[in-house]
């Protein structure tokens, strides 16, 4: 593993992994901090990834307004 300077005062890690199973949940662990720019499988993993987590989030939300309000109009 080794880092290099990257545009806008950011940071390249480069390193050598035998999958991208483990590098996919490591760049997810760093959020918004962190952009994958190579190799486009594992950036298509990532968006992959975030968009199921947030189509489950989509659900729950619209699932708690509607219980919330029924529960409203209940009393």
């Amino acid at each position: 593993q080794w880092l290099e300077d990257a545009p806008r005062g950011g940071v390249d890690v480069c390193a050598r992994v035998h999958g991208l199973t483990e590098t996919l949940r490591w760049v997810l662990r760093w959020g918004k901090g962190a952009e994958v720019r190579a190799p486009e499988q594992l950036r298509k993993l990532v968006k992959q990834e975030l968009a199921e987590a947030l189509a489950g989030y989509a659900d729950r939300v619209s699932h708690t307004r509607d219980t919330a309000r029924s529960r409203q109009r209940m009393k």
